[in-house]
């Protein structure tokens, strides 16, 4: 009669068979999908003892516009994109903890456009004399007329016209349509220097958007070989 074969299992294979099953177990979990609201979670539960996962509101995530933020409050929110230039700052105010405002230290403070003739010892021609585009919004506030080389007398008109920000090219205004300082131009007579403020310009369109382009038009000028125009810009 012939001897069945014994079979021979030695423990150290059964205890290798076993940690080798346990960490493909392991494995699987670390991979677990949780459905909720036809939205997929991913839990990060190695082992049994990660964390549950947060359940996404109805419809997946409440972003619908290009640059919104995901934020928090009781649930999973929107914080809309802010304003060009504008950082996000903590205020525990408000209802997720954060909101846009615009850099610290920025908004209220006064910038200057500046814009210098000079004749080259003579007396500069009247006309379109310069444009500069303005990457900031703001309320116009005043103007200066300095760093004369004699004193002279000039007549400055401003013009400004809203365009936007690069690539696009900044716009042209126009020296009729697009004139800001009505009846009231940066003057001075027979001076070596000038200023304006409220009082000068009451009669402005003092409001500056972002991208907008400003345009001095010498409409008389007489004496001076070299003249430095300023227009003040507190900022918004």
């Amino acid at each position: 009669m012939s001897k069945t074969p014994s079979l021979k299992i030695r423990e150290s294979d059964l205890k290798g068979d076993c940690y080798r099953l346990n960490r493909r177990f392991d494995l699987l979990e670390e991979q677990v999908t949780q459905t909720t609201n036809n939205t997929t979670v991913v839990s990060a539960a190695g082992g049994g003892s990660g964390f549950p996962p947060t359940p996404l509101p109805p419809g997946g995530l409440p972003l619908t516009t290009k640059g919104d933020v995901l934020t928090y409050d009781t649930a999973p929110a929107r914080l809309p994109i802010g304003a060009d230039g504008d950082v996000l700052t903590a205020d525990s105010t408000q209802p997720t903890g954060n909101k846009w405002s615009p850099p610290g230290g920025i908004a209220g403070t006064i910038s200057t456009i500046t814009l210098t003739l000079d004749g080259g010892g003579t007396t500069p021609s009247t006309g379109i004399k310069g444009m500069i585009q303005v990457p900031w919004a703001g309320t116009i506030s005043g103007w200066a007329l300095t760093n004369t080389d004699v004193a002279g007398s000039i007549s400055v008109d401003v013009c400004l016209h809203a365009g936007s920000a690069p690539p696009a090219a900044p716009a042209v205004p126009n020296t009729t349509t697009d004139k800001i300082s009505a009846s009231a131009p940066i003057s001075m007579s027979a001076a070596s220097s000038a200023a304006g403020g409220a009082a000068a310009i009451s009669t402005w369109t003092v409001a500056v958007s972002q991208w907008s382009t400003v345009l001095f038009n010498v409409t008389s000028i007489a004496t001076l070989g070299r003249v430095t125009i300023q227009l003040y810009i507190t900022r918004t």
